[in-house]
């Protein structure tokens, strides 16, 4: 089994408690597959059904876990919400009940969790005869709904549950009939952990009724209660759902112990894009290759593509507190190899999942870019269309209001002030202290994005539409990364450009290229461009850092058919754009669905020099028109709040005054 492959959507998580708002007066002046499992019942006064292994990787979440368990990489999947506190290389062992089939181990019975279209996910157990504790979560996205399970055992053909054999605690010890279930309303990519989500409903059901449901979408259900087993024997449960489910039976907490480091297994030596014989089972190995490419995922995961003599594969890292390489110097990287597919049916090392920084070496870098931005008014210059304009951009300047991680930070230097979009991958920042950013970013209006910075940003579940976009380019070859997803066709994808000189035209194959690297990182250049395919029904584009590609190849163009068939389907192509000469260059993205453009993206590099007074700020009245040299600036408002409302996790105030 490979990583989730069904989540596409992002997730809005709305917290148990509103957050609490304070005001300020000093203000910034801006205008299907079917699994057949075995269950395994863990208990730490039995050592030997424990589960020990040595961690490899896991996600952010801890949503999927990778265990070097004797002579074999095991999946793990735990309870939603529960991580594990250990480092890679770190012995641990786990406790509690759960589900093996061969090359992964599962919290829950019947797994079909994800955005997906209606697919089946199946678990078989031994039950004694008499009442079970009983648990099925499942949750709807954008799209159709569907939940329902069946079962089979001892002398029964598979079937519904029926309503005789489900029951909830009543007084005392009884069972009364039917279900509890827990109503939640919220945009999610996977089921999420119950427990940090309010019920906008409660009540009692019959059966496992989805029909109870708050609405149609953007809904999950939690039913509890017990199932009644008549005979002893062997059982089999399937969940049909549509978007995710999860089915539990007795489900006992799993309890992780962290026993220390180790070390790690010997690597296997793999080349980028070789033919890969060793099953569909991750394997522990080192890669080496020329960097070619680096692309922040939606999460903010970087992506890596290292080139060899045999092709490419992607390096997925968190790329915390990691200076990225320049573009074509040679790295080495040690992590999980993983095969992908490629367009002719051959599997090949596709895939490296690295957890820590020390799992990568530089062994010669390439050369350095040079910015070509330094200071705001050189990029408000740039920008003055008003279309969405990336740059490579290298700034100084002072940090005067951060909600970060995650969240909006102004900075200013001396030629006026930004909002940037500070992404959790950058360090934390706070209010006075001086910084350094460096790389790539995109501005659209009076907000400055950053990794990842799409140049046109066409995302979204919509049809046919056009984005624009322009950015200064140097003459040569520019690396480049485009993103697409269909859900449903019909389908649209094309990318037109002009610059100085050159009218609005379509790309032309011929200013495509991809390149192979010698083994001394040497490169060749090919015509077309690289893509990798993923699956899945979400209604934007996918963190592709929690998917699992199914296909790769190369492609003369962007062609929507490049993978074959177009629905439920994710394209990323990356390679070289060839730029003519230097200039201004527009880029217009059309797409049905949702589209991203990135170019010359570098990742950006954040350097904190400490902090330092804030400025005087500037005293304004509510409604006052602005002088050139006041706007965009450090300014202090005093006045009434007339009206206040919240947008975005952000709160607005009106302020009036008599002046």
């Amino acid at each position: 089994m490979g990583r989730i492959t069904d989540s596409l959507s992002s997730s809005v998580k709305h917290p148990r408690q509103p957050p609490h708002w304070t005001a300020t007066c000093q203000w910034l002046c801006v205008w299907g597959l079917v699994l057949g499992l075995t269950r395994w019942t863990l208990a730490a006064a039995q050592p030997n059904d424990l589960i020990t292994g040595q961690l490899l990787w896991q996600s952010r979440d801890s949503r999927e876990i990778y265990l070097q368990v004797a002579d074999q990489v095991l999946h793990v999947h735990p309870a939603t919400g529960q991580r594990l506190m250990a480092q890679t290389g770190d012995l641990v062992t786990l406790t509690g009940t759960g589900y093996r089939h061969p090359g992964r181990f599962d919290f829950a019975l019947a797994d079909n969790d994800g955005l997906h279209a209606p697919a089946e996910s199946s678990g078989s157990v031994y039950l004694t005869a008499g009442w079970h504790r009983f648990r099925a979560d499942w949750f709807n996205g954008r799209a159709d709904a569907l939940f329902a399970v069946d079962f089979a055992g001892p002398n029964l053909p598979r079937q519904s549950l029926p309503d005789r054999l489900l029951s909830r605690s009543g007084p005392g010890n009884t069972r009364l009939p039917g279900l509890e279930y827990r109503c939640f309303q919220g945009a999610w990519e996977y089921l999420p952990d119950w427990q940090d989500w309010l019920p906008v409903k409660t009540g009692i059901c019959t059966n496992l009724d989805i029909s109870v449901r708050s609405r149609e979408q953007e809904v999950g259900l939690q039913f509890d209660g017990y199932l009644q087993i008549e005979t002893a024997g062997n059982y089999t449960f399937w969940t049909r759902s549509d978007d995710g489910s999860r089915l539990f039976i007795d489900a006992v907490p799993w309890q992780w112990k962290v026993l220390g480091p180790a070390p790690l297994p010997v690597p296997q030596d793999f080349q980028p894009g070789q033919s890969w014989t060793n099953g569909d089972a991750p394997v522990w190995g080192t890669v080496t290759g020329t960097l070619t490419s680096t692309h922040y995922t939606l999460s903010g995961q970087l992506s890596l593509e290292l080139t060899g003599p045999q092709g490419t594969s992607w390096l997925q890292f968190p790329g915390r507190d990691w200076a990225v390489p320049p573009l074509f110097s040679q790295l080495k990287a040690t992590g999980l190899c993983q095969p992908v597919k490629t367009a002719g049916g051959r599997q090949v090392m596709g895939q490296l999942l690295v957890a820590e920084p020390a799992q990568i070496t530089c062994l010669a870098p390439g050369p350095t870019a040079t910015p070509t931005l330094t200071h705001l008014r050189q990029l408000r210059t740039q920008a003055v269309s008003g279309q969405r304009t990336g740059a490579s951009l290298c700034l100084t300047g002072q940090v005067l209001t951060a909600i970060s991680p995650g969240g909006i930070v102004a900075l200013q230097d001396y030629t006026g002030v930004v909002l940037i979009q500070w992404h959790e991958g950058l360090p934390a920042v706070a209010p006075g202290d001086r910084v350094a950013l460096q790389g790539t970013g995109a501005l659209d209006h009076n907000c400055l994005y950053l990794q990842p910075a799409a140049l046109v940003d066409n995302n979204g579940l919509h049809l046919r539409r056009d984005r624009d976009g322009v950015m200064y380019l140097p003459a040569g070859r520019v690396p480049v990364h485009l993103s697409w997803f269909n859900r449903v066709n019909p389908y649209a994808l094309e990318i037109q450009f002009q610059g100085p000189g050159m009218p609005r035209q379509k790309i032309p194959d011929a200013a495509w290229s991809h390149p192979l690297a010698s083994p001394n990182g040497a490169l060749t250049w090919q015509p077309g461009l690289r893509f990798t395919a993923y699956q899945g029904d979400g209604r934007s584009l996918p963190d592709t850092a929690q998917l699992d590609p199914w296909l790769t190849g190369t492609s003369k163009n962007v062609l929507p058919q490049a993978a074959g068939p177009t629905d439920k389907l994710d394209l990323e192509f990356s390679g070289f754009l060839n730029i003519p000469r230097a200039g201004e260059y527009t880029f217009t993205l059309t797409a049905d669905d949702g589209a991203l453009f990135f170019a010359d993206e570098q990742p950006v590099r954040c350097q904190n020099f400490g902090p330092q007074p804030l400025p005087t700020p500037t005293a304004l009245v509510p409604r006052q028109v602005l002088d050139p040299d006041q706007n965009y600036r450090w300014a202090e408002v005093e006045g009434t709040i007339d009206y206040a409302y919240e947008r975005d996790g952000s709160l607005f105030f009106e302020l009036g005054s008599e002046y």
